[in-house]
């Protein structure tokens, strides 16, 4: 879903929470828009069997993937370091620095009503 996203040059928005395989179809956007009270949340990938062998594998992919979108290694890394069970929250500032988000919407900006041309 991403590739297809990027593909068409669209720009995707989340409003509330985005988790888990969510945030890669987010990063499918050219232009990526998170209201200030959405939160993204990363976290290692995980399938049922995997041996550790495979674990540590699929994760050095996953690093990988987020690089192309162009994330920091760092960042790439820590996203995969959260437990398939447990879910890291990066904040505001540390998406916009690292060019997750392109900006951020203000609670109240998508209330407000367009103004007339």
């Amino acid at each position: 879903m991403s590739d297809i996203i990027k593909a068409r040059g669209l720009s995707t928005f989340v409003a509330r929470d985005c988790l888990s395989a969510c945030t890669i179809v987010f990063l499918g956007g050219k232009e990526r828009y998170v209201l200030a009270t959405a939160r993204l949340g990363f976290h290692q990938p995980a399938f049922r069997g995997m041996t550790s062998s495979e674990r540590r594998g699929t994760i050095a992919q996953e690093v990988q993937r987020l690089q192309r979108f162009g994330l920091s290694k760092a960042f790439a890394e820590r996203a995969n370091n959260a437990t398939p069970s447990g879910m890291w929250y990066p904040d505001k500032d540390e998406l916009l620095r690292e060019h997750v988000v392109t900006r951020v919407i203000p609670p109240n900006a998508a209330d407000k009503p367009a103004a007339a041309k």
